[in-house]
């Protein structure tokens, strides 16, 4: 904020910072969906001040697990060349406070695959008539 006082003779200003306090909290994630092979980029929605720190979790394990996953102290997760076997899961974002005040918000993460052929199709001739 800035307060100007000014009058024929001069003028004189004052600015201020206001900081808001409180306490951690993640709001609601919806659940992200992302094909095969693609990068998973998501942002923990983490609100509160001052925030210390902010982790991702998986399983109970804080990220990152292995050279795929990225985390940020601004609490971005990346995961490169998602796979559904080792990628489709729960993840949670965990912001904590100096004052060891913490919040908890899990994000769902599901894995398409596109379509593959088990067994490819092949040309067969049939006579009118006869079954397929």
């Amino acid at each position: 904020y800035r307060c100007i006082a000014s009058s024929k003779v001069g003028s004189v200003d004052h600015a201020a910072r206001i900081n808001i306090y409180g306490l951690p909290f993640v709001r609601s994630m919806e659940k992200q969906a992302i094909v095969a092979g693609g990068t998973l980029i998501v942002h923990c929605p983490v609100a509160g001040y001052p925030i210390d720190t902010i982790v991702w979790e998986r399983d109970g394990r804080v990220l990152p697990i292995n050279r795929k996953q990225k985390v940020f102290p601004n609490g971005t997760l990346i995961i490169e060349n998602v796979e559904r076997a080792s990628d489709q899961a729960s993840y949670t974002c965990v912001a904590k406070n100096s004052q060891g005040y913490s919040a908890r918000g899990s994000l769902e993460v599901q894995v398409m695959v596109p379509p593959r052929w088990i067994l490819e199709p092949t040309d067969k001739a049939f006579a009118q008539g006869s079954d397929a």
